[in-house]
């Protein structure tokens, strides 16, 4: 038998989704055994997650989320959209391995929450500042929006990566 890649190469292993011969140099490791590159680039359906992994994502994800919408808050300009979906496809795949190679809309969600509300950190923080003031500034006062708009890129290019 020889590899459907590779005519020259013989092998033994076989796909385990659609049944065609591969050699090693093709074979794609998952969890449910040796795929060909065609099947093993699909998603599983199952988003079964160990707590541990979980709660690190979760932790990682809130976390570094917040502190790239922090830290792009800080950043004035349109050069910020740029960046934004290296950013955000970084965060999520930098997630995505810490789970081990698993994914969770849940860390999804919590990270793209985040990295919008850390870019409006600075603007809540002094919008409850005034609180009781006559100034009548609201949260939107201090708002950097091209840092608004770098967060919803980046967590939602996050989030895309890791459902």
């Amino acid at each position: 038998m020889h590899c459907y890649r590779h005519p020259g190469e013989e092998t033994t292993l076989r796909c385990s989704k659609c049944e065609r011969p591969i050699c090693t140099k093709c074979a794609v490791l998952t969890t449910v055994g040796y795929r060909c590159p065609e099947c093993g680039r699909e998603r599983s359906t199952t988003r079964d997650v160990p707590l541990p992994s979980l709660a690190l994502g979760l932790v990682l994800g809130a976390g570094l989320g917040a502190g790239v919408g922090f830290l792009a808050a800080k950043i004035v300009g349109f050069l910020l959209l740029l960046v934004s979906p290296f950013v955000g496809r970084a965060l999520g795949e930098l997630l995505f391995r810490s789970m081990g190679r698993r994914s969770s809309p849940l860390v999804g969600g919590v990270t793209a929450v985040a990295t919008v509300l850390g870019s409006l950190l600075g603007p809540i923080q002094a919008a409850i500042g005034r609180l009781g003031s006559d100034s009548g500034a609201g949260i939107l006062a201090g708002t950097n929006v091209w840092a608004v708009a770098f967060a919803a890129i980046a967590g939602g290019l996050a989030w895309q990566r890791l459902v």
